[in-house]
């Protein structure tokens, strides 16, 4: 594709494991088209080498969820007025 990235890491954690030779492939919107581990030298030919070992980022699951379940139990209020949720 005319817009895709390459990239072969020496090792990346897959499905809760080290695996070598990940080829790593980036489509044309920037989301990954594919993901190859023990990729045979063949499909690395193109890719950009990467320096080191490769891990999945975190997701932002910022929630508020555990002071909406604690709400009461741990606190006092000062009054009707006083709300942590206004």
């Amino acid at each position: 594709m005319a817009g895709e990235r390459r990239f072969l890491a020496p090792a990346a954690w897959l499905d809760g494991g080290w695996r070598r030779d990940v080829l790593l492939v980036a489509g044309d919107g920037g989301r990954w088209s594919e993901v190859v581990a023990d990729a045979a030298p063949d499909r690395q030919n193109g890719a950009t080498r990467l320096a080191g070992p490769v891990l999945p980022g975190l997701v932002n699951a910022h929630s508020h969820a555990f002071q909406r379940a604690i709400a009461g139990l741990t606190e006092r209020s000062a009054g009707a007025e006083d709300d942590f949720w206004r």
